[in-house]
C-alpha cells in the first residue's frame, strides 16, 4: 500500500546533499524542517480541534535537556514534552522524546491533497552521533485515519576544513558494496508473503572497506590510517537500513524490511530486522571480535537496529599494510550481513532501498554520512549452480550446472540464453578463444524480464596429480609455448621439452657442447618461446665463463644462419632473466650481476639475428635480480628504487623512471619477480625491504597505462618472500587469463623463524592485493618457476625436492570449481 503522508527531513543550512544531517557540536543548535506530504486524496488540516501534531526523536540522539531547548517557528507552538517515561504512545517501548506541537487556534494549518506542510524547528542539541528515525503523527478526525510518517536523520560531529573525507574513490578508504554475492546493482530478492521456510529466499550484503593511502613514505607500519585514537570516542562505523515498523505503520517504498520484535503480532523470525546478523566471517554469522574490530549488535532498546563496528584497543592505526606483527590490522575490514528476508512490495519505479553508513571520530577525517541505494527485485531464487573442470586427451571441458525457478537463465561470457535448469547439458571447451576465466555468474531472469538474482561461483586451484617421469637437476626456467602443448624445462644442463599432457619428454633434449672444453657441454641458464612458436630463444654459460646467446627451432634444431650472441658473463644464481616482446622482434636479457666490463646491464637483441638494438647495453648499478618484462614498447625491470621502466626501442629510462613504491627515503624496496596484467595496465612485483628491523616482504602494483605517469596503485606486506641466495630462481608470479587473479609463490615468512625450505603458494585479488579465503594452495614440493598456459586451464611448475635440494620433478597446479 502506498504512503497517504510522507515526511521528509532537510537541515537548511546545508547546501549539499545528504541534507537529512545534523551537528552534535553546533554553536546554538541546529535547525531542521520537517516537510510533511498529503497523498491521501482529501483535504484535510491540522488544527487545534483535531489535536496535536507529535514529533518523535529517537533517545539515542538527545536526552531530556536536548528535547526541553528545541523550538517551533510560527504558526506552530510547542505545547510540552513527553520523555520516554511517560510517551503516551505504547508501541513506542520508550524509544522516543516526543514535541508536542499545537497549531494555531481558528483556520488551523490546511493540508491539502497533493499539498505539502513545512514544520521549521531549531535549537536542536543532539547528545549523541548516530542514526535515527523520526517519526511525525496525527488523528486526522474528519478523515478518519491518522498519520505515522517516517525519516531518517543522522547526527555527526562538525566538519572542519583542516580534516580530510575518510571513505571514496580517491580517499583514504575505498568502499565496495556487494549483494547476493555481485554489484551493489544486484538485486535484494523480496520473497512473497508470507516468508515462511519453504519460500525464504535470504539476502547477503557484503561491505569492504579497502584502505588506500599507501603511497606516502612508510615506517614500521607500511603506512597507517591514523598515528592514535581517543578511547573515549572511538572510531566508529555505524550502519542502518530502513525498516518497516509499528511506528510508521505504512512501509515506505525504500523500507527494506520490518522491524516488528518477537511477541508483536505481525512479528516473522524471517523478516524482523532483529534478526538480520552482521559477522567479520563470510562463514560464521556469529562472528563478531577479531583481534582488530569489534561489532555492537543492536540496542534492543532503540526502535530500529543500528550496528556498530569500532576498533579493538590493540588497533592503533586502525588500517594498515602490515599484516604480520603486533600492530598489524592491514589493509581491509570484511562485514558480513547475512539472514536479510523481506516480503515489503515495492513499485516497479520506485525499487530502491538504502544502507545509510556513518563514519565519526576517525581522528584528522570528518565525519560522514554516506546513503548507498540497494535494489529490490521480484522474487527468483537459484537452488544451485555448480560444475567441475575435466582434462581428457588434451581437451580442457568446463561443465556448469544450476536450478533456479527462473523463465531463463544467462551466463557470464556467454550471450546465449540458457534454460532455467540445467544439469549435464552446459558444456564449453577451453581454448585459446575461450579461455578459463576465474569466475563465472549465473543471472536468473524471473517472467517478464523484471526480476534479476546472480550467483557466482570462482574457480579455485589446487596441486594437480600428473607429474614428470623425468627428474631434473637443478630446474631453473619453466616455459611453454604459444599453442600449449609443449613444456620447456631448463635442467640436467639442457632444454628439455615435455608433452603439456603427459609431462613425458617429446624431442631429444638440447645441449649445447663447450667450445672451450672438449667433450664438455655449456650450461643452459634460461630460455624463452617465440610468440609464433617457432623458435626458442636460450643463454648458455660456457665451463670457462663468458655467456652466449643462441636461436634455435622449437625441435631443437641449429638457426646456422644466426650468430651466437655474447652478452657477457654474469655471476648470479639466477643467471639472465630473458623477455622477449609480444610482435617477436626484440629479446631483452638482464645481467644484474655481470662481472664483466659492462657491469649491471641489460641488453636488447635483434631476434632475426641476435644483433644487439639501440641503447644496448644499459648499464645501471642499481639492477636488481629475477625480474624482467617486455610490454607495450616498455622494458621494465628491478631496479634497488623501485620499478625501473626502460622505452623499448632506446633502451633509455623513461621520465619517472625508476617508479618509486612509495617506501622511506632511507630504505628502498627493491623489486623481485614481475608479472604483467593481461590489459597490459599494470605490472605487479614482489618487493624486499625492512621494517623496523624485520625483513619484509610487500606486493606492490604499478599502474603503467599513462606513461606520462606511471605511478604506484597498491602495495601490502605479504607473508611470501624469497631466499637472498637460491641456488635457482624459487619464486615467480602470474595474472589469470582475465587478470582477476594474482598467484604468488615463494618460500613462507609466516613463521619466525621463516620457512625457507618449503613454498608457500598464495591467490590474491588483481585489484585490491586482498588474499583470497582459500588461499594459500597447499603444495606438497619446493617450487623453482612456474608457468600458466595460454588457455588458463593450468599451471606448470618444476619443483626441488627441498629449499636445498637439487632435483625435482614437473609438477602441475589445475582448476576446480564448486560440486554439488
Amino acid at each position: 500500500m502506498a504512503q497517504q503522508f510522507t515526511l521528509t527531513l532537510t537541515n537548511p543550512d546545508l547546501t549539499s546533499a545528504p541534507l537529512n544531517q545534523i551537528y552534535t557540536d553546533k554553536t546554538g543548535g541546529n535547525r531542521l524542517d520537517l516537510t510533511l506530504t498529503n497523498n491521501s486524496g482529501f483535504d484535510t488540516s491540522f488544527s487545534t480541534a483535531s489535536g496535536e501534531l507529535l514529533i518523535k526523536i529517537p533517545a539515542n540522539i538527545i536526552d531530556a535537556d536536548s528535547a526541553a531547548k528545541i523550538t517551533v517557528a510560527a504558526p506552530w507552538t510547542t505545547d510540552g514534552i513527553y520523555t520516554p517515561a511517560n510517551d503516551p504512545i505504547p508501541g513506542d517501548k520508550g524509544a522516543f522524546y516526543v514535541v508536542k506541537l499545537a497549531a494555531p487556534d481558528g483556520a488551523g494549518v490546511t493540508f491539502d491533497d497533493g499539498t505539502s506542510v513545512k514544520i521549521s524547528l531549531a535549537g536542536i542539541v543532539p547528545n549523541a552521533k548516530g542514526n535515527a528515525t523520526v517519526v511525525a503523527t496525527y488523528n486526522f478526525a474528519d478523515l478518519g485515519i491518522g498519520m505515522q510518517s517516517s525519516a531518517q536523520l543522522a547526527v555527526i560531529g562538525m566538519p572542519s576544513p583542516g580534516n580530510l573525507p575518510l571513505i571514496g574513490d580517491g580517499n583514504a578508504l575505498a568502499l565496495t558494496l556487494k549483494v547476493n554475492d555481485g554489484p551493489a546493482t544486484n538485486g535484494i530478492v523480496v520473497t512473497a508473503s508470507p516468508v515462511t521456510a519453504e519460500n525464504a529466499a535470504e539476502n547477503i550484503v557484503q561491505i569492504l572497506f579497502d584502505f588506500q593511502d599507501q603511497t606516502k613514505p612508510g615506517d614500521s607500519t607500511l603506512g597507517k590510517l591514523v598515528n592514535g585514537w581517543d578511547p573515549l570516542h572511538p572510531p566508529t562505523f555505524q550502519i542502518q537500513f530502513p525498516f518497516f515498523a509499528g511506528s510508521s505503520k505504512f512501509a515506505a517504498p525504500y523500507d527494506l524490511t520490518d522491524a516488528y520484535r518477537q511477541g508483536d503480532p505481525n512479528y516473522n523470525t524471517y523478516t524482523s530486522g532483529w534478526n538480520i546478523g552482521l559477522s567479520l566471517s563470510k562463514t560464521d554469522p556469529n562472528t563478531l571480535q577479531n583481534d582488530w574490530w569489534v561489532i555492537t549488535p543492536p540496542d534492543p532498546k532503540a526502535d530500529s537496529p543500528i550496528w556498530q563496528v569500532r576498533p579493538t584497543a590493540q588497533n592503533k592505526y586502525l588500517f594498515t599494510g602490515t599484516t604480520i606483527g603486533p600492530n598489524a590490522p592491514g589493509p581491509f575490514l570484511n562485514l558480513y550481513f547475512s539472514h536479510i528476508y523481506t516480503d515489503l512490495q515495492f513499485d516497479e519505479n520506485n525499487n530502491q532501498t538504502i544502507l545509510y553508513m556513518e563514519s565519526t571520530d576517525f581522528p584528522g577525517f570528518n565525519d560522514r554520512v554516506m546513503q548507498l541505494p540497494l535494489f529490490k527485485v521480484h522474487s527468483v531464487s537459484i537452488t544451485d549452480f555448480y560444475g567441475s573442470i575435466k582434462t581428457q586427451g588434451g581437451i580442457t571441458t568446463l561443465a556448469l550446472n544450476w536450478h533456479t525457478d527462473a523463465d531463463h537463465c544467462l551466463l557470464s561470457g556467454d550471450a546465449t540464453q540458457q534454460d532455467a535448469n540445467s544439469v549435464g547439458a552446459y558444456k564449453r571447451t577451453i581454448n585459446l578463444t575461450n579461455p578459463l576465466a576465474s569466475s563465472y555468474t549465473l543471472t536468473a531472469i524471473g517472467n517478464g524480464g523484471t526480476s534479476q538474482l546472480q550467483r557466482t561461483i570462482y574457480v579455485r586451484w589446487i596441486q594437480g596429480a600428473l607429474t614428470s617421469s623425468t627428474t631434473f637437476n637443478v630446474p631453473s626456467a619453466i616455459e611453454i609455448s604459444p599453442d600449449g602443448k609443449t613444456i620447456y624445462v631448463v635442467g640436467n644442463g639442457s632444454v628439455n621439452a615435455l608433452d603439456s599432457q603427459t609431462l613425458n619428454t617429446t624431442v631429444t633434449p638440447l645441449t649445447v657442447p663447450d667450445g672451450t672444453v672438449p667433450g664438455q657441454n655449456a650450461t643452459i641458464a634460461n630460455m624463452v618461446p617465440s610468440p609464433d612458436g617457432s623458435r626458442i630463444y636460450l643463454a648458455d654459460i660456457p665451463f670457462a665463463g663468458g655467456g652466449e646467446l643462441r636461436a634455435y627451432t622449437s625441435t631443437f634444431q641449429p638457426l646456422p644462419n644466426i650468430s651466437v650472441a655474447q652478452p657477457g658473463s654474469n655471476g648470479s644464481p639466477d643467471l639472465y632473466p630473458m623477455a622477449i616482446s609480444a610482435d617477436g622482434t626484440q629479446l631483452v636479457i638482464s645481467m644484474p650481476f655481470a662481472n664483466n666490463a659492462n657491469g649491471p646491464s641489460i641488453l636488447g637483441y635483434n631476434t632475426a639475428n641476435l644483433n644487439l638494438t639501440a641503447g644496448s647495453p644499459y648499464k645501471n648499478q642499481n639492477l636488481r635480480g629475477v625480474g624482467l618484462a617486455v610490454s607495450n614498447g616498455y622494458v621494465f625491470y628491478p631496479d634497488k628504487n623501485g620499478l625501473g621502466v626502460l622505452d623499448r626501442t632506446t633502451l633509455s629510462p623513461i621520465a619517472g623512471s625508476p617508479v618509486s613504491l612509495k617506501s622511506t627515503d632511507q630504505l628502498a624496496y627493491a623489486p623481485g619477480p614481475l608479472a604483467v596484467s593481461p590489459d597490459g595496465n599494470f605490472v605487479a612485483t614482489l618487493a624486499l625491504g625492512v621494517l623496523a628491523n624485520r625483513r619484509v616482504f610487500v606486493l606492490c602494483t604499478v599502474d603503467v597505462s599513462d606513461p606520462a605517469n606511471m605511478k604506484l596503485a597498491r602495495r601490502v606486506e605479504v607473508t611470501v618472500g624469497f631466499s637472498n641466495a637460491p641456488p635457482a630462481p624459487s619464486t615467480g608470479m602470474a595474472y589469470s587469463t582475465d587478470g582477476q587473479y594474482l598467484f604468488v609463490f615463494g618460500m613462507d615468512y609466516s613463521k619466525t623463524p621463516p620457512d625457507t625450505a618449503s613454498t608457500i603458494f598464495n591467490v590474491y585479488n588483481s585489484s585490491t592485493l586482498e588474499e583470497l579465503d582459500w588461499s594459500p594452495i597447499p603444495v606438497t614440493a619446493f617450487y623453482g618457476d612456474i608457468v600458466m598456459a595460454p588457455d588458463g586451464s593450468r599451471f606448470y611448475v618444476s619443483t626441488y625436492d627441498t629449499g636445498t635440494g637439487t632435483t625435482g620433478q614437473v609438477m602441475t597446479i589445475v582448476p576446480v570449481l564448486p560440486s554439488s
